[in-house]
């Protein structure tokens, strides 16, 4: 985690080698590299934001103190536990995945900045959210959601843990910022042996998916019903990759020992 600050005095104090900024501050940097100067976030600091990330079973105490302490009935109960989840839900654990689509955002579209990124995502992820929760087809939304996510969940981890395997997890963080050019940039910013291997993972994983009632696969269909969709977008996913980009992402990698040791000096 960096320094993050609202003033320029408090950044560069951070950049120097400065205190913990304040809980109140918002991070200024995006997805360029964080040098280590800046870097002052330890175990014991971010023991909070994942505290807030897992601690979700904590409504059962909730619960229990409810019809204890404040002698509600259990309907009483469970009604207020249900409306704190469903903010804790919607604000609290999504924090890291606004975290990560922001990311992902800006990577998108650079210009944009890091706040920006986040209120997007706070938006739009909240409106989407909003009208699962609300609808009175929540649980066959979220069905349907855990059941085809798979299906692209699948090949991109394997493309993932090809590319790291491939590479031996050597990359060059310069290159992997820069916007326009440079080793990664490749056919204007797309990597096309990624897109075909997902293509063509995600199609396989569909062929073998039981996603009853709203779909069900020709293999499925043929082999009492069953699910193998996770292993097929894996197996093809990867094994596509490493055809198409074996060569050239091992190219990439041996030469990102020279400039390693170029930047270490």
């Amino acid at each position: 985690m960096s320094g993050a600050t609202g003033s320029d005095t408090g950044a560069a104090a951070v950049l120097a080698g400065g205190t913990e900024p304040a809980v109140t501050s918002i991070e200024q940097r995006g997805i360029e590299h964080v040098p280590s100067s800046s870097r002052w976030g330890g175990p014991s600091s971010l023991f909070w934001m994942w505290a807030g990330a897992v601690w979700n079973v904590e409504f059962v105490v909730y619960g229990g103190l409810a019809v204890v302490v404040f002698g509600l009935s259990f309907a009483q109960a469970v009604v207020i536990i249900l409306i704190g989840n469903l903010f804790y839900t919607l604000f609290a654990i999504n924090t890291i995945d606004l975290y990560s689509s922001g990311v992902t955002l800006q990577s998108l579209i650079p210009r944009l900045k890091r706040l920006h990124c986040v209120a997007i995502d706070t938006v739009v992820c909240g409106a989407f959210a909003a009208y699962a929760v609300f609808s009175s087809r929540f649980f066959s939304l979220l069905a349907d959601f855990l059941l085809f996510i798979i299906v692209w969940l699948g090949p991109w981890c394997a493309i993932y843990l090809i590319d790291a395997w491939l590479r031996r997890n050597r990359y060059d963080n310069q290159a992997l910022l820069n916007e326009r050019g440079g080793r990664y940039y490749r056919n204007g910013g797309v990597h096309w042996p990624a897109i075909i291997a997902q293509v063509v993972g995600m199609v396989a994983a569909a062929l073998w998916l039981n996603a009853y009632s709203p779909y069900v696969s020709p293999l499925s269909n043929h082999v009492d019903g069953s699910d193998f969709s996770v292993f097929m977008g894996l197996f093809f996913g990867g094994v596509t990759y490493f055809l198409l980009a074996g060569r050239s992402v091992k190219a990439e990698a041996a030469q990102c020992a020279p400039a390693e040791a170029g930047q270490s000096t």
